[in-house]
């Protein structure tokens, strides 16, 4: 391989290694942040699936309805749940990675539409229960007061004590019936619940038995106080009934979705993991690809080292060669070298080349010279072998034999002296030729 391919060589490995170096390692910090943005997106889906249930709590401990960021977290939730799986260029999501991930981000998708549903019966169930709460105190109170005037009105009447008990009792019962009720709001799995019911059930009875006394039918003014006092009641047995269940159904809702959220928690956390070990993956890829090539760097860099040794080691025996040559001229002459001229080993084996070309035409000149000596040598041979056949006591087969050996060598030596004329002049033009590159070379 020459000088001129060698050099090649070593700037195309090193471009290209370089190029794909580069290429590779901007391709892969372009998919470790691509895969950072979505597991950042991802880790907050995680958020949003608490400051869900985080809100839903608080509604319901504060007795608020106040969805607002609600709202907000499920929209947003939804949105980029739908980016996971399908990708969005603007927000520089890709679409799932593989097939795994996708099933898993499906199943998600299906999970948090049963959420969503348990979060808008709450909130549905919560927006009924408030509105109605206040209701059935007040139906309770109502209850309260039309039960004092049955009492009062026995009073007046002078009904026995044992009716006067009874009705008063009714009122005591008023009171448990509210209390139970909202102890059962603040704790729907204590007891409350059934003790609300066996007081509503005690009231009914009692309130049934003092509809159907004769003594008390006889008295207008207290039948009609007690059939009022009927109609508030079944008012408040069927709005209570009503706003029990609800807070049964609301007491539900919440239980699901305790559980729901710890599910899509866990689920959200899978998918988290996949994406962390497919980005470690990337990134161990990229430090075995940056070590692998920093190895064969420095394999190609202890390789072109020995070339360039290997280079300067056949510049130094060009340069000796072009001395050679000089030497060939001009023996005890030295090249010269102006005060401005470049004294590097090119520039040196050039000055010794043209200093060779400059009497490359006395070599040709003398061959040429000694070409025409040998044509006359030929044609003088010829002659005698043709018009002398004796001289100088030879004889003439002897002395044809002579002449015609020395004819043969003259034609010889004619033969290798053109042929030498010719190469000298070839060697010429390519000393001219390079002398003219140098002197570009020098110029630039």
């Amino acid at each position: 391989m020459n000088i001129t391919s060698k050099i090649k060589l070593m700037i195309s490995t090193l471009s290209i290694l370089i190029i794909v170096v580069i290429g590779v390692t901007v391709y892969l910090n372009y998919k470790t942040q691509k895969e950072s943005s979505v597991i950042n997106i991802i880790g907050k889906q995680r958020m949003l699936t608490q400051k869900a249930t985080k809100e839903i709590l608080l509604n319901n401990a504060k007795e608020r309805v106040k969805f607002d960021e609600l709202e907000e977290a499920i929209s947003e939730f939804d949105n980029s749940l739908n980016d996971l799986i399908m990708g969005n260029k603007q927000r520089g999501i890709y679409p799932a990675r593989n097939e795994e991930i996708k099933n898993n981000l499906i199943t998600i998708k299906t999970n948090w539409k049963d959420f969503e549903k348990d979060i808008e019966k709450y909130k549905l169930n919560k927006q009924y229960s408030i509105s109605n709460k206040s209701n059935i105190f007040t139906n309770n109170q109502l209850l309260l007061d039309k039960s004092e005037l049955i009492v009062q009105e026995m009073v007046k009447l002078n009904l026995s004590p044992q009716d006067i008990d009874r009705s008063g009792k009714q009122r005591m019962l008023t009171q448990k019936m509210a209390f139970h009720l909202s102890a059962f709001i603040n704790n729907p799995n204590s007891g409350d619940f059934k003790n609300f019911y066996s007081a509503l059930d005690s009231f009914e009875k009692m309130l049934i038995i003092f509809s159907n006394d004769s003594q008390m039918n006889s008295h207008q003014q207290l039948k009609q106080k007690i059939v009022e006092t009927l109609v508030v009641f079944n008012i408040f047995k069927k709005s209570s009934y009503n706003f029990m269940d609800n807070e049964l159904l609301l007491q539900k809702n919440l239980e699901n979705i305790l559980t729901k959220n710890v599910t899509l928690l866990n689920d959200i956390d899978e998918v988290v993991s996949k994406y962390t070990f497919i980005s470690n993956e990337n990134r161990e890829f990229l430090q075995i690809f940056q070590y692998i090539s920093l190895s064969i760097a420095t394999i190609l860099i202890i390789y072109f080292f020995a070339l360039v040794l290997d280079i300067q080691r056949l510049f130094t025996k060009f340069i000796e060669h072009s001395k050679d040559i000089s030497s060939i001229i001009t023996p005890s002459q030295p090249v010269m070298f102006t005060i401005d001229e470049p004294k590097d080993e090119l520039s040196i084996a050039s000055k010794h080349i043209d200093n060779f070309a400059l009497h490359i035409n006395e070599i040709i000149n003398e061959a040429n010279k000694a070409l025409e000596e040998s044509k006359n040598a030929i044609e003088k041979l010829a002659d005698i072998s043709q018009n002398q056949q004796n001289i100088n006591g030879i004889e003439s087969k002897e002395l044809e034999k002579i002449l015609d050996k020395s004819e043969n060598i003259a034609i010889q030596s004619l033969e290798d002296l053109t042929i030498t004329s010719n190469t000298l002049k070839k060697l010429q033009n390519n000393f001219l030729i390079f002398s003219d590159f140098n002197n570009i070379s020098s110029i630039k």
